[in-house]
């Protein structure tokens, strides 16, 4: 519902599983353009098919190796591990898949990587597309991350390049910088009002209630009695009122 709900001409960009979701989605829903980012088609891990066998004894396994770049590694930003379960869930996606494919009819471009550890069937992918008109690259220097690997940046052009080509345009944001800045300026002016005026209503409440209690007629008078009892209950009171000051 939100996919359709977006202003055409409507374009869809999937990396791993997403690359088959998109495809699903865009085989369901009038779509202009798909990009696939090494689509997950099939893995590369022997024990992947196992997993409806495993998960009762491996219920986690360790984060596969997608980026290849020693350093950007080091900032890589997915989870360490993931949970077995899920990979039930690719599995059923992934056999739904072969058959969704020929039916997606919108413009593709698959991006395959080069040195890829995680998945495999890319070539597949893309020759199942029912596609008109399809491209296909490959970088071969990054990983399965094609977005946060060596060859980040022009993979990157490459779809910004395609989607211009397909007539995607920019879109300017319906929420200007000034905009956003005076709506952050307002709500940080109307919370500060709300403090203040709080403050104030905690100092009034604390004076009234000092001079009400203080009296030795009253239930608190007779019970603190006078002299230093009452003077430092209105010592404390005092210091609470300041330190919210």
């Amino acid at each position: 519902e939100a996919y359709l709900e977006l202003p055409e001409p409507r374009g869809v960009v999937g990396l791993s599983m997403g690359g088959l979701l998109a495809a699903h989605l865009a085989a369901r829903h009038p779509t202009k353009a798909l990009v696939a980012l090494a689509p997950a088609f099939a893995l590369k891990n022997p024990l992947a098919p196992l997993a409806p066998y495993l998960h009762w004894l491996i219920p986690r396994f360790p984060g596969p190796p997608s980026i290849e770049d020693p350093e950007l590694r080091k900032r890589n930003p997915n989870y360490p591990y993931f949970p077995t379960r899920a990979v039930l869930e690719l599995l059923a996606l992934m056999r739904k898949t072969p058959e969704v494919l020929p039916q997606v009819k919108a413009r593709a471009l698959v991006v395959e990587a080069g040195k890829d550890r995680v998945v495999k069937g890319v070539d597949r992918y893309f020759a199942l597309l029912g596609s008109p008109r399809k491209d296909y690259l490959v970088f071969p220097e990054s990983g399965h991350d094609l977005l946060l690997d060596r060859d980040r940046e022009a993979v990157a052009r490459a779809v910004r390049r395609a989607s211009r080509s397909w007539g995607f345009r920019p879109r300017r944001s319906r929420w200007p910088r000034r905009t956003v800045r005076g709506v952050l300026s307002s709500w940080l002016a109307s919370a500060r009002k709300a403090r203040s005026r709080s403050l104030a209503s905690f100092r009034a409440w604390s004076r009234a209630f000092t001079a009400s209690t203080m009296r030795p007629n009253s239930s608190w008078g007779r019970r603190w009695g006078t002299g230093s009892r009452r003077s430092g209950l209105r010592r404390v009171i005092s210091r609470a009122t300041a330190s919210r000051g």
